[in-house]
């Protein structure tokens, strides 16, 4: 939450969408209104976001992001420090399909991709990157791949000089075989890091007998655990911390939320929040 001059915290969007949906979800499940209170604010360090009010009592929430944090780091920095994601290059016959590696630094690319093309093109070659057999041949080609260019393309029917810049997020997890039980797997090896952790430890201060933590799914990054999810119900067990009592992962979905809840009293629940 960000600390405004007037007083209160103001909520970012993702806490904003938590809110909504926990108030929705539990308001229903309840058959009466469920409210919360905003409790990170003014001088306070160290503690959970919410307070959920229920008629049964109070409860606590600390709303965070599941997301591999290497992969929105190196997004980040392509999207701040890279080229463009569509520019225009004058003297191209060809439009061109660019894909980078988001692991590589973004300043090779950025200061020389024109140039790069150009000479490809100069050369009769169409082609080049990494993944291309010609990448220990060609000067500019091994260059590319040198930069993170997975694959450079021309591509019929794209404007000529048009460039289109995509990224290969190759750091996100892979998922096994064995559909659903992957979203367990992925939860409790999350849940060992040392941000969760601290989570885990601001729920345990709240001297309260329920106590959820609300992961958001970054698709970007842990697509392989709304991939996961979307093939059925975990009946794994995932290892939780004790200061933790409800887990909560909240997937996007095309006009919905996906909301995945598990406490070891209930197992797994699934519902889904239309938009």
């Amino acid at each position: 939450m960000t600390q405004t001059d007037s007083g209160p915290a103001e909520l970012r969007p993702a806490e904003e969408a938590a809110k909504a949906l926990v108030v929705e979800i539990l308001s229903g499940e309840d058959g009466a209104p469920v409210t919360l209170e905003q409790h990170d604010v003014g001088p306070l360090q160290g503690v959970h976001d919410f307070w959920v009010d229920r008629a049964s009592g109070r409860e606590a929430l600390e709303v965070t992001t599941l997301a591999d944090q290497a992969t929105v780091n190196n997004g980040m920095h392509w999207q701040t420090r890279g080229p463009d994601s569509e520019q225009q290059v004058e003297g191209l016959t060809h439009g061109w399909s660019v894909m980078v590696d988001t692991r590589a630094k973004a300043t090779a690319l950025k200061k020389h991709l024109p140039a790069w093309l150009l000479a490809l093109e100069a050369d009769g070659i169409t082609s080049g990157g990494r993944w291309d057999r010609r990448a220990y041949e060609h000067p500019v080609v091994f260059q590319l791949a040198g930069a993170g260019v997975m694959t450079a393309e021309a591509v019929p029917g794209l404007p000529a000089g048009r460039v289109m810049l995509s990224y290969a997020t190759t750091t996100i997890p892979g998922r096994p075989m064995n559909g659903p039980e992957h979203v367990a797997q992925a939860l409790t090896e999350a849940l060992q890091l040392k941000r969760h952790r601290g989570d885990a430890d601001k729920l345990g201060r709240s001297g309260v007998a329920v106590r959820h933590l609300y992961l958001a799914v970054d698709l970007r990054s842990r697509y392989d655990v709304a991939r996961a999810a979307s093939e059925g119900l975990p009946t794994e067990t995932p290892v939780v911390d004790e200061q933790i009592t409800w887990v909560w992962l909240a997937i996007p979905a095309e006009g919905a939320t996906d909301v995945l809840r598990w406490s070891s009293s209930t197992g797994w629940l699934r519902t889904r929040v239309e938009r």
